[in-house]
């Protein structure tokens, strides 16, 4: 849903290809108002958790934020290493209480640390952050 990435990545700017398949995402704690969005377009990617010994590493794909890292290491029951850009390159991974919907319609490039951070130019949708934090979340109940 970040126009930006969208008008560069459609035509194949990136590494990988956008697929044309429509893509709904849905998360959050809060069932009675989750995050859901929906894009034209979708990106595969995906999250990683491993057991060595009593330490749990996990792998994010793309920069995490401090409540990310935080959140696995509270949800772990032995210690927790939680690593972004471990399993792919999909910018800033921002869960939906952070994220500032505007600056992922270009303005974040265009306007940095004036109007809007940043980050939110690099995160490729709203609830992208809370869908990969939750599905990282329940690969440790698997191990």
């Amino acid at each position: 849903t970040n126009s930006g990435l969208l008008a560069l990545g459609t035509p194949g700017f990136f590494d990988r290809p956008f697929s044309q398949l429509p893509a709904t995402v849905t998360a959050g704690k809060n069932r009675n108002k989750p995050c859901v969005s929906a894009s034209p377009v979708s990106v595969k990617t995906k999250v990683t958790a491993a057991k060595i010994g009593d330490l749990v590493v996990t792998g994010a794909p793309g920069e995490i934020f401090a409540n990310y890292s935080n959140t696995i290491k509270e949800r772990s029951s032995i210690a927790a290493l939680a690593i972004g850009a471990a399993d792919d390159g999909l910018g800033y991974i921002i869960q939906a209480f952070e994220t500032d919907h505007a600056g992922r319609q270009v303005t974040g490039f265009v306007a940095p640390m004036q109007a809007v951070e940043y980050e939110d130019a690099y995160s490729i949708d709203a609830c992208f952050g809370d869908k990969a934090l939750e599905t990282t979340v329940a690969l440790l109940g698997t191990l």
